[in-house]
């Protein structure tokens, strides 16, 4: 096997790695259901993304690039 082919499949293990990290850090928007609300509560206010699920997903996805180039210059 090539060491370019390993490096697009790291490339790609480190991208979905990055897709990943980036939808669960959107998954904290939704407040879970607790029934009836009570009279006059205001609703949850969605928090976003942490800077620090941001920072690791933007890491992720620069080494899955990096990878990704690198293997392809690899295999031309």
């Amino acid at each position: 096997m090539d060491f370019g082919l390993v490096l697009l499949i790291v490339g790609g293990f480190l991208l979905g790695g990055a897709w990943s990290m980036w939808r669960q850090s959107g998954e904290q928007d939704e407040p879970p259901a607790t029934g009836r609300p009570k009279p006059g509560a205001q609703a949850a206010q969605p928090r976003g993304r942490s800077v620090p699920h941001v920072v690791i997903a933007v890491i992720l996805l620069i080494a899955a690039l990096l990878a990704t180039a690198s293997g392809i210059l690899r295999l031309i």
